[in-house]
């Protein structure tokens, strides 16, 4: 698992759409929350983002992968889009 902030890039967010597995999805986009990301940082455990608002480095990013987790789906923007 990456351990920079969660985002489609190089984190949880990316990993969760990733995966197969619905199960592990879910498993990744626990740790995509708010309050979670605050207290891994502050834990120092994972790297905080230099883009924090940014599609592919940032909040943007995890929205998407919510909202492809809400539909069930597991699309990755310019990795299995097409």
């Amino acid at each position: 698992m990456l351990t920079k902030e969660p985002c489609l890039c190089h984190g949880m967010s990316g990993n969760a759409l990733a995966t197969g597995d619905p199960a592990h999805r879910d498993t990744f986009l626990v740790h995509a929350t708010e309050r979670r990301i605050r207290r891994l940082v502050r834990d120092g455990r994972v790297t905080p983002s230099d883009h924090p608002a940014g599609l592919w480095t940032g909040m943007a990013g995890r929205a998407w992968a919510w909202a492809m987790a809400d539909r069930g789906g597991a699309t990755l923007l310019a990795y299995n889009d097409i």
